[in-house]
């Protein structure tokens, strides 16, 4: 579980670099993701790039429902990259529930 950490803790970096705008429209667009069920996709907090107190699933559920997020805050290659990146990601996590 610890590379669903990194892995969004990088994005998370991309994105501060990107400036505070990038930031706070990725956590818009996350508060804005419906929830799936009640033990699927549960309800995001208000500042999901604040990586406080978080579980092993909140970091596997932000990853797949991330693309949404992602899509246009980042430069149109890097967006490109990321956007296949999780893409990748998402598919391989649903293998084992196939």
């Amino acid at each position: 579980s610890g590379y669903r950490k990194g892995t969004f803790a990088h994005l998370i970096r991309l994105l501060h670099a990107q400036g505070p705008a990038a930031v706070q429209e990725f956590d818009r667009r996350m508060r804005l993701m419906p929830t799936f069920g009640r033990d699927t996709i549960r309800r995001f907090r208000k500042n999901v790039s604040c990586q406080n107190r978080v579980a092993a699933r909140d970091f596997e559920d932000y990853l797949i429902v991330s693309i949404p997020a992602f899509e246009g805050l980042l430069p149109l290659r890097d967006n490109r990259t990321v956007l296949q990146l999780l893409f990748e990601l998402v598919n391989w996590l649903s293998q084992p529930l196939l």
